[in-house]
């Protein structure tokens, strides 16, 4: 659903007037902007969550670190999200849709793609060393573990399931892109 147009001219020089062609209106636009803050307040909920559980692999630093640092592509996840929402469409230029210009596009929905990505990859090498801890000590009661791990994998299935909305909405082209 997007077209761009004159995206790069001349890479040392690139053009003011790239932009991007998102075939909605304005209702369209702001149901997708709620969306993507829906999934990223639900991202920080699930990872609060995880935080909340307190299971004995939390007191691991090769379990700690990775959990905290799934906390900066949540936070540029949101700083994407909230840009999106914040952006004024042109609806001048063509009506019934929606203009972004290279710098908007790669201030929102760059980063909320990026940052998807970022939190896929992030969560599963979480959840491969919760499934080590888990292996190695086996005997230690780790029910809250296996929690802990559950949430981890609903946060990559979520993940997967932001990507096929991504791709669904903003990431197919409108028409002909070859203008």
């Amino acid at each position: 659903m997007l077209r761009y147009k004159n995206w790069i001219k001349n890479a040392e020089t690139p053009d003011e007037k790239d932009f991007f062609i998102l075939p909605y209106d304005e209702k369209k636009k702001r149901k997708g902007a709620f969306i993507n803050l829906c999934f990223c307040f639900i991202f920080l909920l699930l990872q609060i969550a995880a935080g909340l559980i307190n299971q004995s692999s939390s007191r691991t630093a090769w379990i700690f670190f990775p959990y905290i640092s799934i906390f900066l592509p949540i936070a540029y996840f949101f700083a994407g999200a909230y840009t999106f929402v914040a952006i004024k469409p042109d609806t001048e230029s063509e009506p019934n849709s929606i203009s972004l210009s290279r710098k908007e596009w790669e201030k929102s929905l760059a980063r909320c793609k990026h940052a998807g990505s970022a939190l896929l990859v992030v969560s599963g090498i979480n959840a491969i060393l919760e499934i080590v801890y888990i292996v190695i000590h086996r005997n230690d009661g780790i029910a809250k573990d296996f929690l802990y791990l559950g949430i981890l994998l609903c946060m990559a299935a979520l993940c997967s399931l932001y990507g096929i909305f991504f791709d669904r909405n903003f990431s197919k082209p409108a028409g002909n892109s070859d203008e």
